[in-house]
């Protein structure tokens, strides 16, 4: 895995606003993490370390009784469980949660 840090120059407020607040990026199937720093400040690696993102499972085993609890498991397994996706929760047993 790489760290490099590269600069990039948006021109426009609108613009900025709408790459920092959109979905995620990538490039060659790697996450490319974004960061606005604040004025007079540097940015390090240990700034870029964390980025929010959906995760979808497929034929897992549902030995629970609360597709809640499931979410949460799987999700702090993969990383840092923040909020479940409310109308999965709604949808049946279908094939994912």
């Amino acid at each position: 895995m790489h760290y490099d840090l590269f600069l990039l120059t948006i021109g426009y407020a609108g613009d900025l606003h709408r790459i920092l607040t959109g979905k995620l990026w990538d490039f060659n199937n790697q996450l490319v993490l974004l960061h606005s720093p604040t004025v007079l400040s540097n940015v390090t690696k240990s700034d870029l370390t964390k980025a929010q993102f959906w995760v979808q499972t497929h034929q897992l085993p549902f030995l629970s009784k609360s597709r809640r609890a499931l979410a949460k498991k799987v999700g702090e397994w993969v990383g840092e469980f923040i909020d479940v996706y409310e109308d999965s929760l709604h949808e049946g047993w279908g094939p994912f949660l």
